[in-house]
């Protein structure tokens, strides 16, 4: 089977820039471009079938590398928000569906999500060629928004979106890019390592939580112990913790909060990963390993959510030194916990909660909320099995099948 990269997003957001430099680190690839229907109406889709059944048939039977300047997975965005009345785009999403899982194996997609502020960043000007109103920087939100609900809804097995707000230059954004996709190529698993920066992640600080159909919010509680430093931990936190020093507030969650398909709740932010960053499980040793499981098992970050059961980080990560397990109930973060999850789930009925570490599997069953238990990925960096993490993790999540 041929294999094919996809490059997804707005206009201007540097996706030709991007497709031109992957076709030359990628010997004998060929480089195409797909564009919006030449035709109206039932016509539209008749055309727009044609095209799935041709290139299912292409990829299925061909062979070699091809890069995807759009795809056929733009009419799933732009005709709903374009072209509203044309023709049944229901029928258009059921087919790419069905068409995505034939050929789920041998494509990458990869979505460039920004909310305008790349083009102020880099005083990216309109090109003479825009002309449609989908071309306009200011859809840029609401189009690259459309893109990762689409690629999160598809069964494509190899997919990565990319907040282009997380990079100081279409550089830094571009060889991280073509690090993923030279993995892929190779067949191996992409290792997450320390960066000290939000590169390998879809999430910051100020856009830490996905809401379908709308996009990122910065979303995080007020917490009157930590204001008022009556806190011990917030107090250490504060002081000694890079992210409670620059931002001056406890971390907070992150991820989707509809339509989920698991929730992780882990223990207390790490000194070395959300400690210093503020994201849950990213950038230290116990989060790049839960990073890369979450990877291998072709989970996205918009099908999770992603919480400490406490949301400051105790001073050399030994929560025990300030707290027992009867006294940390009393915390404020604890307190709201329940209710942090409660909201969640009732947006997303099915989903699975999954403790990371008996501290979070503990405080789950106190307040009585159904989940799985998996090992914390620290353990298994104890005893040298990194490996038997992503197996012990699937086991646990497949108990309980969505």
């Amino acid at each position: 089977m041929k294999r094919v990269v996809i490059i997804e997003g707005p206009d201007n957001i540097g996706k030709s820039y991007l497709c031109r430099a992957l076709h030359d680190t990628l010997p004998f690839s060929q480089l195409r471009h797909f564009g919006p229907p030449t035709k109206k109406g039932k016509a539209a889709l008749r055309e727009q079938l044609d095209l799935l059944d041709h290139e299912v048939k292409s990829i299925s039977d061909g062979d070699g590398i091809e890069i995807w300047d759009r795809s056929f997975i733009g009419e799933a965005v732009y005709g709903p928000l374009y072209r509203t009345t044309q023709y049944n785009h229901a029928k258009y999403w059921q087919r790419l569906k069905y068409s995505c899982d034939v050929i789920a194996q041998h494509c990458m997609a990869i979505v460039l999500y920004t909310d305008g502020e790349w083009y102020r960043r880099f005083r990216i000007q309109r090109k003479n060629d825009e002309t449609q109103q989908y071309q306009r920087q200011e859809e840029a939100a609401k189009v690259a928004t459309a893109f990762v609900d689409v690629l999160t809804d598809l069964p494509l097995k190899h997919r990565l979106l990319i907040n282009c707000a997380n990079y100081a230059s279409f550089t830094e954004r571009n060889t991280y890019i073509l690090k993923r996709i030279n993995q892929w190529m190779k067949g191996r698993a992409f290792e997450h390592r320390q960066t000290d920066n939000y590169t390998k992640t879809f999430f910051n600080p100020t856009q830490n939580v996905w809401v379908r159909g709308e996009g990122f919010e910065g979303r995080w509680r007020e917490c009157d112990a930590f204001n008022k430093k009556t806190c011990s931990i917030g107090k250490s936190h504060r002081v000694d913790c890079q992210f409670g020093k620059e931002r001056k507030r406890p971390t907070a969650g992150c991820g989707a909060v509809k339509d989920v398909k698991y929730i992780f709740v882990g223990e207390a932010p790490g000194h070395k990963g959300c400690g210093k960053l503020g994201i849950p499980f990213y950038d230290d040793a116990s989060g790049d390993l839960l990073q890369e499981a979450l990877d291998r098992l072709r989970i996205l970050p918009t099908q999770y959510y992603m919480t400490n059961v406490v949301k400051c980080c105790p001073k050399d990560n030994k929560l025990s030194d300030f707290v027992t397990a009867v006294s940390r109930q009393q915390l404020e973060c604890v307190h709201a916990l329940k209710d942090e999850i409660q909201a969640v789930m009732q947006a997303s009925p099915k989903c699975l909660v999954v403790a990371i570490g008996k501290v979070a599997g503990h405080e789950l069953a106190q307040m009585k909320i159904d989940h799985v238990m998996a090992y914390h990925p620290a353990y298994y960096l104890r005893i040298g099995q990194r490996d038997s993490f992503m197996k012990d993790l699937r086991k646990v999540i497949r108990e309980r099948v969505i």
